[in-house]
């Protein structure tokens, strides 16, 4: 019995660590997915590393969803390289020129920044 409620008492502290980490903490550049400050190619090859071949993990979620979309995937990559080499559309606020927190509420986590 008092191991059942120990169980119980750790699924509640761990769920509440859990809830806790979502959102973003940090400024950051939005598309900077290497954390350099720049938003250029050298990202969309970041972004293709983590999501294809799983050799990058970022530690900044939030920089990496370059349409701020709230998902990390390849239309990300897709923006980047539409915004560096046909002059589409910048990522959104923060936006790639300054640092800032982010003004969507989703699920991506930013633990780490060069912003900071």
């Amino acid at each position: 019995m008092i191991l059942r409620g120990m169980i119980v008492v750790a699924a509640i502290l761990v769920g509440n660590v859990a809830f806790g980490v979502i959102g973003v903490d940090k400024d950051f550049k939005r598309g900077d997915a290497n954390n350099d400050l720049l938003v250029d190619t050298t990202d969309a090859v970041v972004l293709q590393e983590y999501l294809y071949l799983g050799t990058y993990s970022p530690v900044c979620e939030a920089s990496c969803d370059a349409n701020d979309d709230g998902w990390v995937d390849n239309s990300d990559i897709i923006f980047i390289l539409d915004y560096v080499f046909n002059g589409g559309a910048a990522p959104l606020d923060p936006g790639p020129y300054y640092c800032g927190a982010d003004p969507t509420n989703d699920d991506l986590t930013c633990y780490v920044s060069a912003c900071e």
